[in-house]
């Protein structure tokens, strides 16, 4: 789906947007996908409509089975690599055509479930080296380690002090959002079943992957939070070890998880006063171009009466209807979301005439 954000007004747009000074006719792209299904309906009138289900490379990743789970992304590249999908991790690009079979056991697995799902096992990686992982406009699956950069745009209560001023905003304590307890889901080799085999005199070995297991090893919580807020665990799906054999002999699976659960809890064991939501109306060409340019996990700066906040995008939605357009953008957590952003420090701290502090 492409936003016109200049030249001639298309009929999906409202006729109040007119060509804006300094900006090129042309289109943004704002999602990208693969028909999936579609409807014909009637409305009360007798209209016909189409309602249509687009997917992006999300869907690939639910539906194919991985079967290995890997500690580092980049052994990922050639299960990426095999899916058909634009993908990159860390910069590098993996993408391929379908392939049957791939060459995902060369990079000695970490673990292996046969009916683990790619996406699944993305995930625990992710989770594992506190990554970022999301699909773009473009329908190109990013992973990145990091997500710092500068904050894309200003939205504020007024137009003055901003480049958009948002119609609606969302901003509380919500202790939904507490976590008090983490229990790292450990995919790992089963060491147990790996000494228990033997080898006969008669025969060769019959080699066979090493077996696999997950578990609960431990769990950690706060309990000044749990005594507030009651208990508040969190599961996330982790890859201990390295798959190396040279580690498997030695029974070595590196270290555990108490400080990347306790960096998590620190983060979330009160529950915090913030901006969840903010409802955006474009004016103009000019504006549609801003918006329609945003991606997933880009920060935006937020001005709401003398406080001023960073956040980073988890979902937008877009609304074109009879019309109307409008954007919506969310940035809270939800259910599998990353529980790790980077903290951003305004620099650009001033005060106006009236002496209100940004």
């Amino acid at each position: 789906m492409a936003l016109e954000h200049g030249g001639p007004t298309i009929g999906d747009l409202p006729d109040s947007y007119e060509d804006t000074y300094g900006v090129d006719a042309g289109y943004n792209v704002v999602f990208t996908g693969i028909i999936r299904d579609y409807k014909v309906k009637y409305d009360y009138k007798n209209r016909p409509f189409i309602e249509v289900t687009v997917e992006d490379a999300h869907r690939t990743l639910t539906d194919a089975t991985g079967h290995y789970l890997y500690d580092l992304p980049m052994e990922y590249a050639p299960m990426l690599n095999g899916l058909g999908i634009c993908a990159s991790i860390a910069g590098v690009d993996v993408s391929g055509r379908w392939k049957a079979k791939t060459d995902s056991p060369k990079n000695q697995p970490s673990a292996y479930v046969d009916a683990m799902k790619v996406g699944r096992s993305l995930e625990a990686m992710r989770n594992t080296n506190k990554g970022f992982i999301y699909v773009d406009r473009m329908n190109r699956m990013h992973y990145k380690s990091d997500i710092a950069g500068q904050p894309q745009l200003v939205f504020a209560d007024s137009f003055s002090r901003s480049d958009l001023s948002y119609g609606k905003i969302d901003k509380g304590t919500d202790t939904q959002t507490v976590i008090n307890g983490v229990e790292p889901n450990e995919y790992k080799l089963d060491l147990d079943e790996y000494e228990e085999r033997t080898t006969s005199s008669e025969l060769p070995a019959k080699v066979e992957p090493i077996a696999s297991k997950s578990e609960i090893a431990q769990w950690w919580y706060d309990q000044a939070s749990i005594d507030s807020y009651g208990e508040r665990k969190e599961t996330f799906p982790v890859v201990h070890g390295t798959g190396n054999i040279e580690d498997i002999r030695a029974k070595e699976f590196g270290p555990g998880f108490h400080d990347w659960a306790d960096a998590i809890m620190d983060d979330h064991v009160l529950a915090k006063n913030r901006i969840s939501k903010v409802m955006l109306i474009p004016n103009d060409f000019y504006d549609l171009m801003r918006l329609s340019s945003l991606e997933i996990f880009d920060p935006i700066t937020i001005l709401y009466k003398n406080e001023s906040h960073v956040a980073y995008i988890r979902k937008m939605e877009w609304t074109i209807h009879e019309n109307h357009v409008r954007l919506e953008v969310f940035f809270s957590r939800e259910s599998g979301g990353v529980a790790w952003v980077p903290e951003y420090e305004l620099e650009d701290i001033f005060t106006d005439i009236f002496y209100d502090v940004f």
